[in-house]
């Protein structure tokens, strides 16, 4: 798992909050909430389905658990609902897209908790794929959970699914990490999930939720692609570089959303990158900004919480794999902590971000 970089190709499929994410109206003042850890039903109905289609990006690690899903459930390997759901989501949800939708829903009720929200909509295409095609994929999942029993093989799985929780739980408990985020950028979410997934990939994905009072954010994670027999989810690591990352995104795509218009006319700035963001996984100018202004927070919340050494070398890691504009961006969230009393949000610096591309853009052309 260390060093991977495919967890940056997730950012795309995001649930936007439309703008409706609480204000913190002391940002000194960290508050304390439990960050939930859990094995979810519908990530792990997902990636069932997915393991049996054959799909090229499900989790490489050599487990038993693989083993047994794909035992119990081969005979359900070549149904016309785990084919549906597969050639619905890649045509219209891309990869990760359905775990977006299916977390709408309760399980096993499967029945809606949520609304879409104009991004979801408009930007995930949730609007523009007919109702019809939608509920036939819904459809789809509901008869593969029945006539598989899924819910039955879920739940006699579940003392495994909770011994990788507690393995997990204690290094997430030791640190106030809601409090951390929501103190570094000024402003509060409802919830906070870790979601593990034995099946995932060896990287991490986010979602989140919208409610009336923040959001419900889910940082989902696979575990290392060497493991063997039981899935390893390397906590330091996990937490340094993937859980810290995922959680910062639905506080920072926002933004990038909010003053894309004036972004978009610095994507000259993607050309001499393009290349290799789009081996990270960022194929669009708003996706790599996406990743850059999140990663540039992530640095200085892992110099709060690990220390300076780890932060610079996320740092250097990040500059070597092209991440060149990390060298503008991190002196101005350097700024943004050192000025708190200036700046109570993130979105209070923005302006200055927006400021460092349009000139980093004119001397480029």
């Amino acid at each position: 798992m260390k060093g991977i970089v495919i967890y940056s190709f997730f950012v795309l499929i995001n649930c936007f909050s439309d703008g409706l994410y609480a204000q913190v109206n002391q940002p000194g003042k960290a508050t304390r909430k439990k960050i939930a850890v859990i094995v979810d039903e519908r990530t792990e109905l997902i990636t069932t389905m997915q393991l049996l289609y054959e799909y090229p990006l499900v989790g490489r690690a050599d487990i038993k658990y693989k083993g047994e899903v794909q035992k119990y459930f081969s005979k359900h390997k070549g149904d016309t609902s785990v084919n549906y759901f597969l050639g619905i989501a890649e045509k219209y949800l891309s990869f990760i897209r359905p775990i977006n939708y299916a977390y709408h829903f309760t399980f096993p009720g499967f029945k809606q908790n949520a609304e879409f929200t104009s991004y979801e909509n408009n930007n995930l295409g949730f609007a523009t794929h007919s109702n019809d095609s939608l509920k036939l994929y819904l459809d789809a999942l509901k008869q593969f959970y029945k006539d598989s029993k899924f819910h039955a093989f879920y739940k006699e799985h579940q003392m495994f699914y909770d011994s990788l929780v507690n393995k997990v739980k204690k290094t997430v408990d030791s640190v106030d990490l809601a409090g951390i985020l929501e103190k570094h950028y000024g402003t509060a979410q409802h919830s906070y999930t870790l979601v593990l997934s034995p099946l995932f990939l060896d990287a991490g994905m986010s979602t989140w939720i919208k409610r009336k009072n923040g959001n419900d954010l889910y940082s989902i994670i696979g575990p290392d692609a060497d493991s063997k027999i039981t899935p390893n989810f390397d906590t330091r690591w996990l937490m340094q570089f993937l859980v810290i990352h995922e959680f910062s995104h639905p506080f920072c795509n926002p933004l990038i959303d909010k003053y894309y218009s004036s972004l978009a006319e610095d994507s000259c700035l993607w050309l001499p990158i393009k290349k290799q963001m789009a081996r990270e996984g960022n194929g669009t100018w708003k996706t790599v900004l996406y990743e850059l202004l999140t990663r540039a927070n992530e640095i200085g919340l892992v110099r709060e919480i690990y220390g300076k050494a780890d932060a610079n070398k996320i740092y250097n890691d990040y500059i070597k794999k092209n991440y060149i504009y990390l060298e503008g961006l991190v002196p101005i969230i350097d700024e943004y902590n050192s000025n708190r009393d200036k700046y109570k949000t993130l979105d209070n610096i923005m302006p200055k971000v927006v400021d460092y591309f349009d000139a980093a853009a004119k001397n480029y052309r």
